[in-house]
This record gives C-alpha cells, sequence and structure tokens, in this order.
C-alpha cells in the first residue's frame, strides 16, 4: 500500500492511497470479463439477424464474415474505449471492475474526471499496449501510474 503524504482526498483529510499494479490489473481482468460476456450475449443476437439477411451481390455467409470482422476490428475497440470512458466519467468514478476492487480514476485535485478526459486516457491505452511497456511503467512509478495516466494526467486511487 502506497500512502501519500502530500496528497489528501477533498473530502476527509486523510491520505492518498494509490491503487497498485495488482489490484488494477484484476479490474482489468473484470472488465475483459464483463466486455466479453456482453459481446457474447450481443453476438448471440445478431449473427442469426444477419444470417436471414439478403446480402446483394453476395452470398449470405461472405456477408456474415464480413460483418464480423468490421465488428471485431472497429466495434469492439471502439466500443470498449466508450465503455470505460462512460464509467470512469460518472459518478462512480470507474468501471465496474474498478467499483469492485474499490478503485477509482481520479484528476491530480482528486476529482472526478471529464468524459473528454476519460476518452483520451483510454484512446492513449493504444499507445500503453504497445509490447505492454505502458503498463509495466507502473510497476517503476510510486504512485503506479501507467503512460495513459502521464498522457492525461489522471491517478487510480483506492476509495476511502
Amino acid at each position: 500500500m502506497d500512502y501519500d503524504l502530500s496528497a489528501s482526498s477533498p473530502e476527509t483529510s486523510l491520505p492518498v492511497e494509490y491503487a497498485n499494479f495488482g489490484a488494477r490489473l484484476a479490474a482489468v481482468i473484470l472488465d475483459g470479463v464483463i466486455v466479453a460476456v456482453a459481446i457474447f450475449a450481443i453476438g448471440l443476437f445478431i449473427i442469426p439477424a444477419v444470417n436471414h439477411m439478403p446480402s446483394p451481390g453476395t452470398r449470405a455467409s461472405e456477408g456474415i464474415i464480413m460483418g464480423a470482422m468490421f465488428f471485431y476490428f472497429f466495434g469492439i475497440p471502439i466500443g470498449s474505449i466508450l465503455y470505460r470512458s462512460f464509467f470512469e466519467a460518472s459518478r462512480h468514478q470507474g468501471t465496474p471492475g474498478k467499483i469492485i476492487l474499490r478503485i477509482k480514476v481520479v484528476d491530480r485535485d482528486m476529482e472526478r474526471i471529464s468524459f473528454g478526459r476519460a476518452f483520451g486516457r483510454n484512446l492513449s491505452k493504444i499507445l500503453s499496449s504497445i509490447m505492454m511497456i505502458g503498463y509495466l511503467i507502473a510497476l517503476a512509478d510510486r504512485k503506479c501510474r501507467t503512460l495513459h495516466d502521464l498522457i492525461a494526467d489522471t491517478y487510480v486511487i483506492m476509495k476511502n
């Protein structure tokens, strides 16, 4: 547990406890499971519907493959960025995985971040994901900040 005695929560005068790498990783895994279940559920409705749609100039199976590829390469990443941004800018200040683990995303004043900042933070996770270096930075940072936290000037802290 890392406490920063120079920063305190606006609600209390208690020191801020930054979320550690393990808690952050567990939240990512929980959110991955939640998103995967949602995508699977959506797929159960979309694939049968698309299968029965006439596709001009192509066979139905080709249309399904093209639709699935489009959804996989564009729909899932964009949906994932919007999902995380919406939750991190909400009053909960975190995705369901973060809520379960009692961690939240804040700005330098320990306040809730805007949707724009949350969107930028989550979009910059693309950079963090390159060879995972952006995430591994957190292991060397006293406040466990990743590359996308540094870009968006955000912190992930434990809820009081």
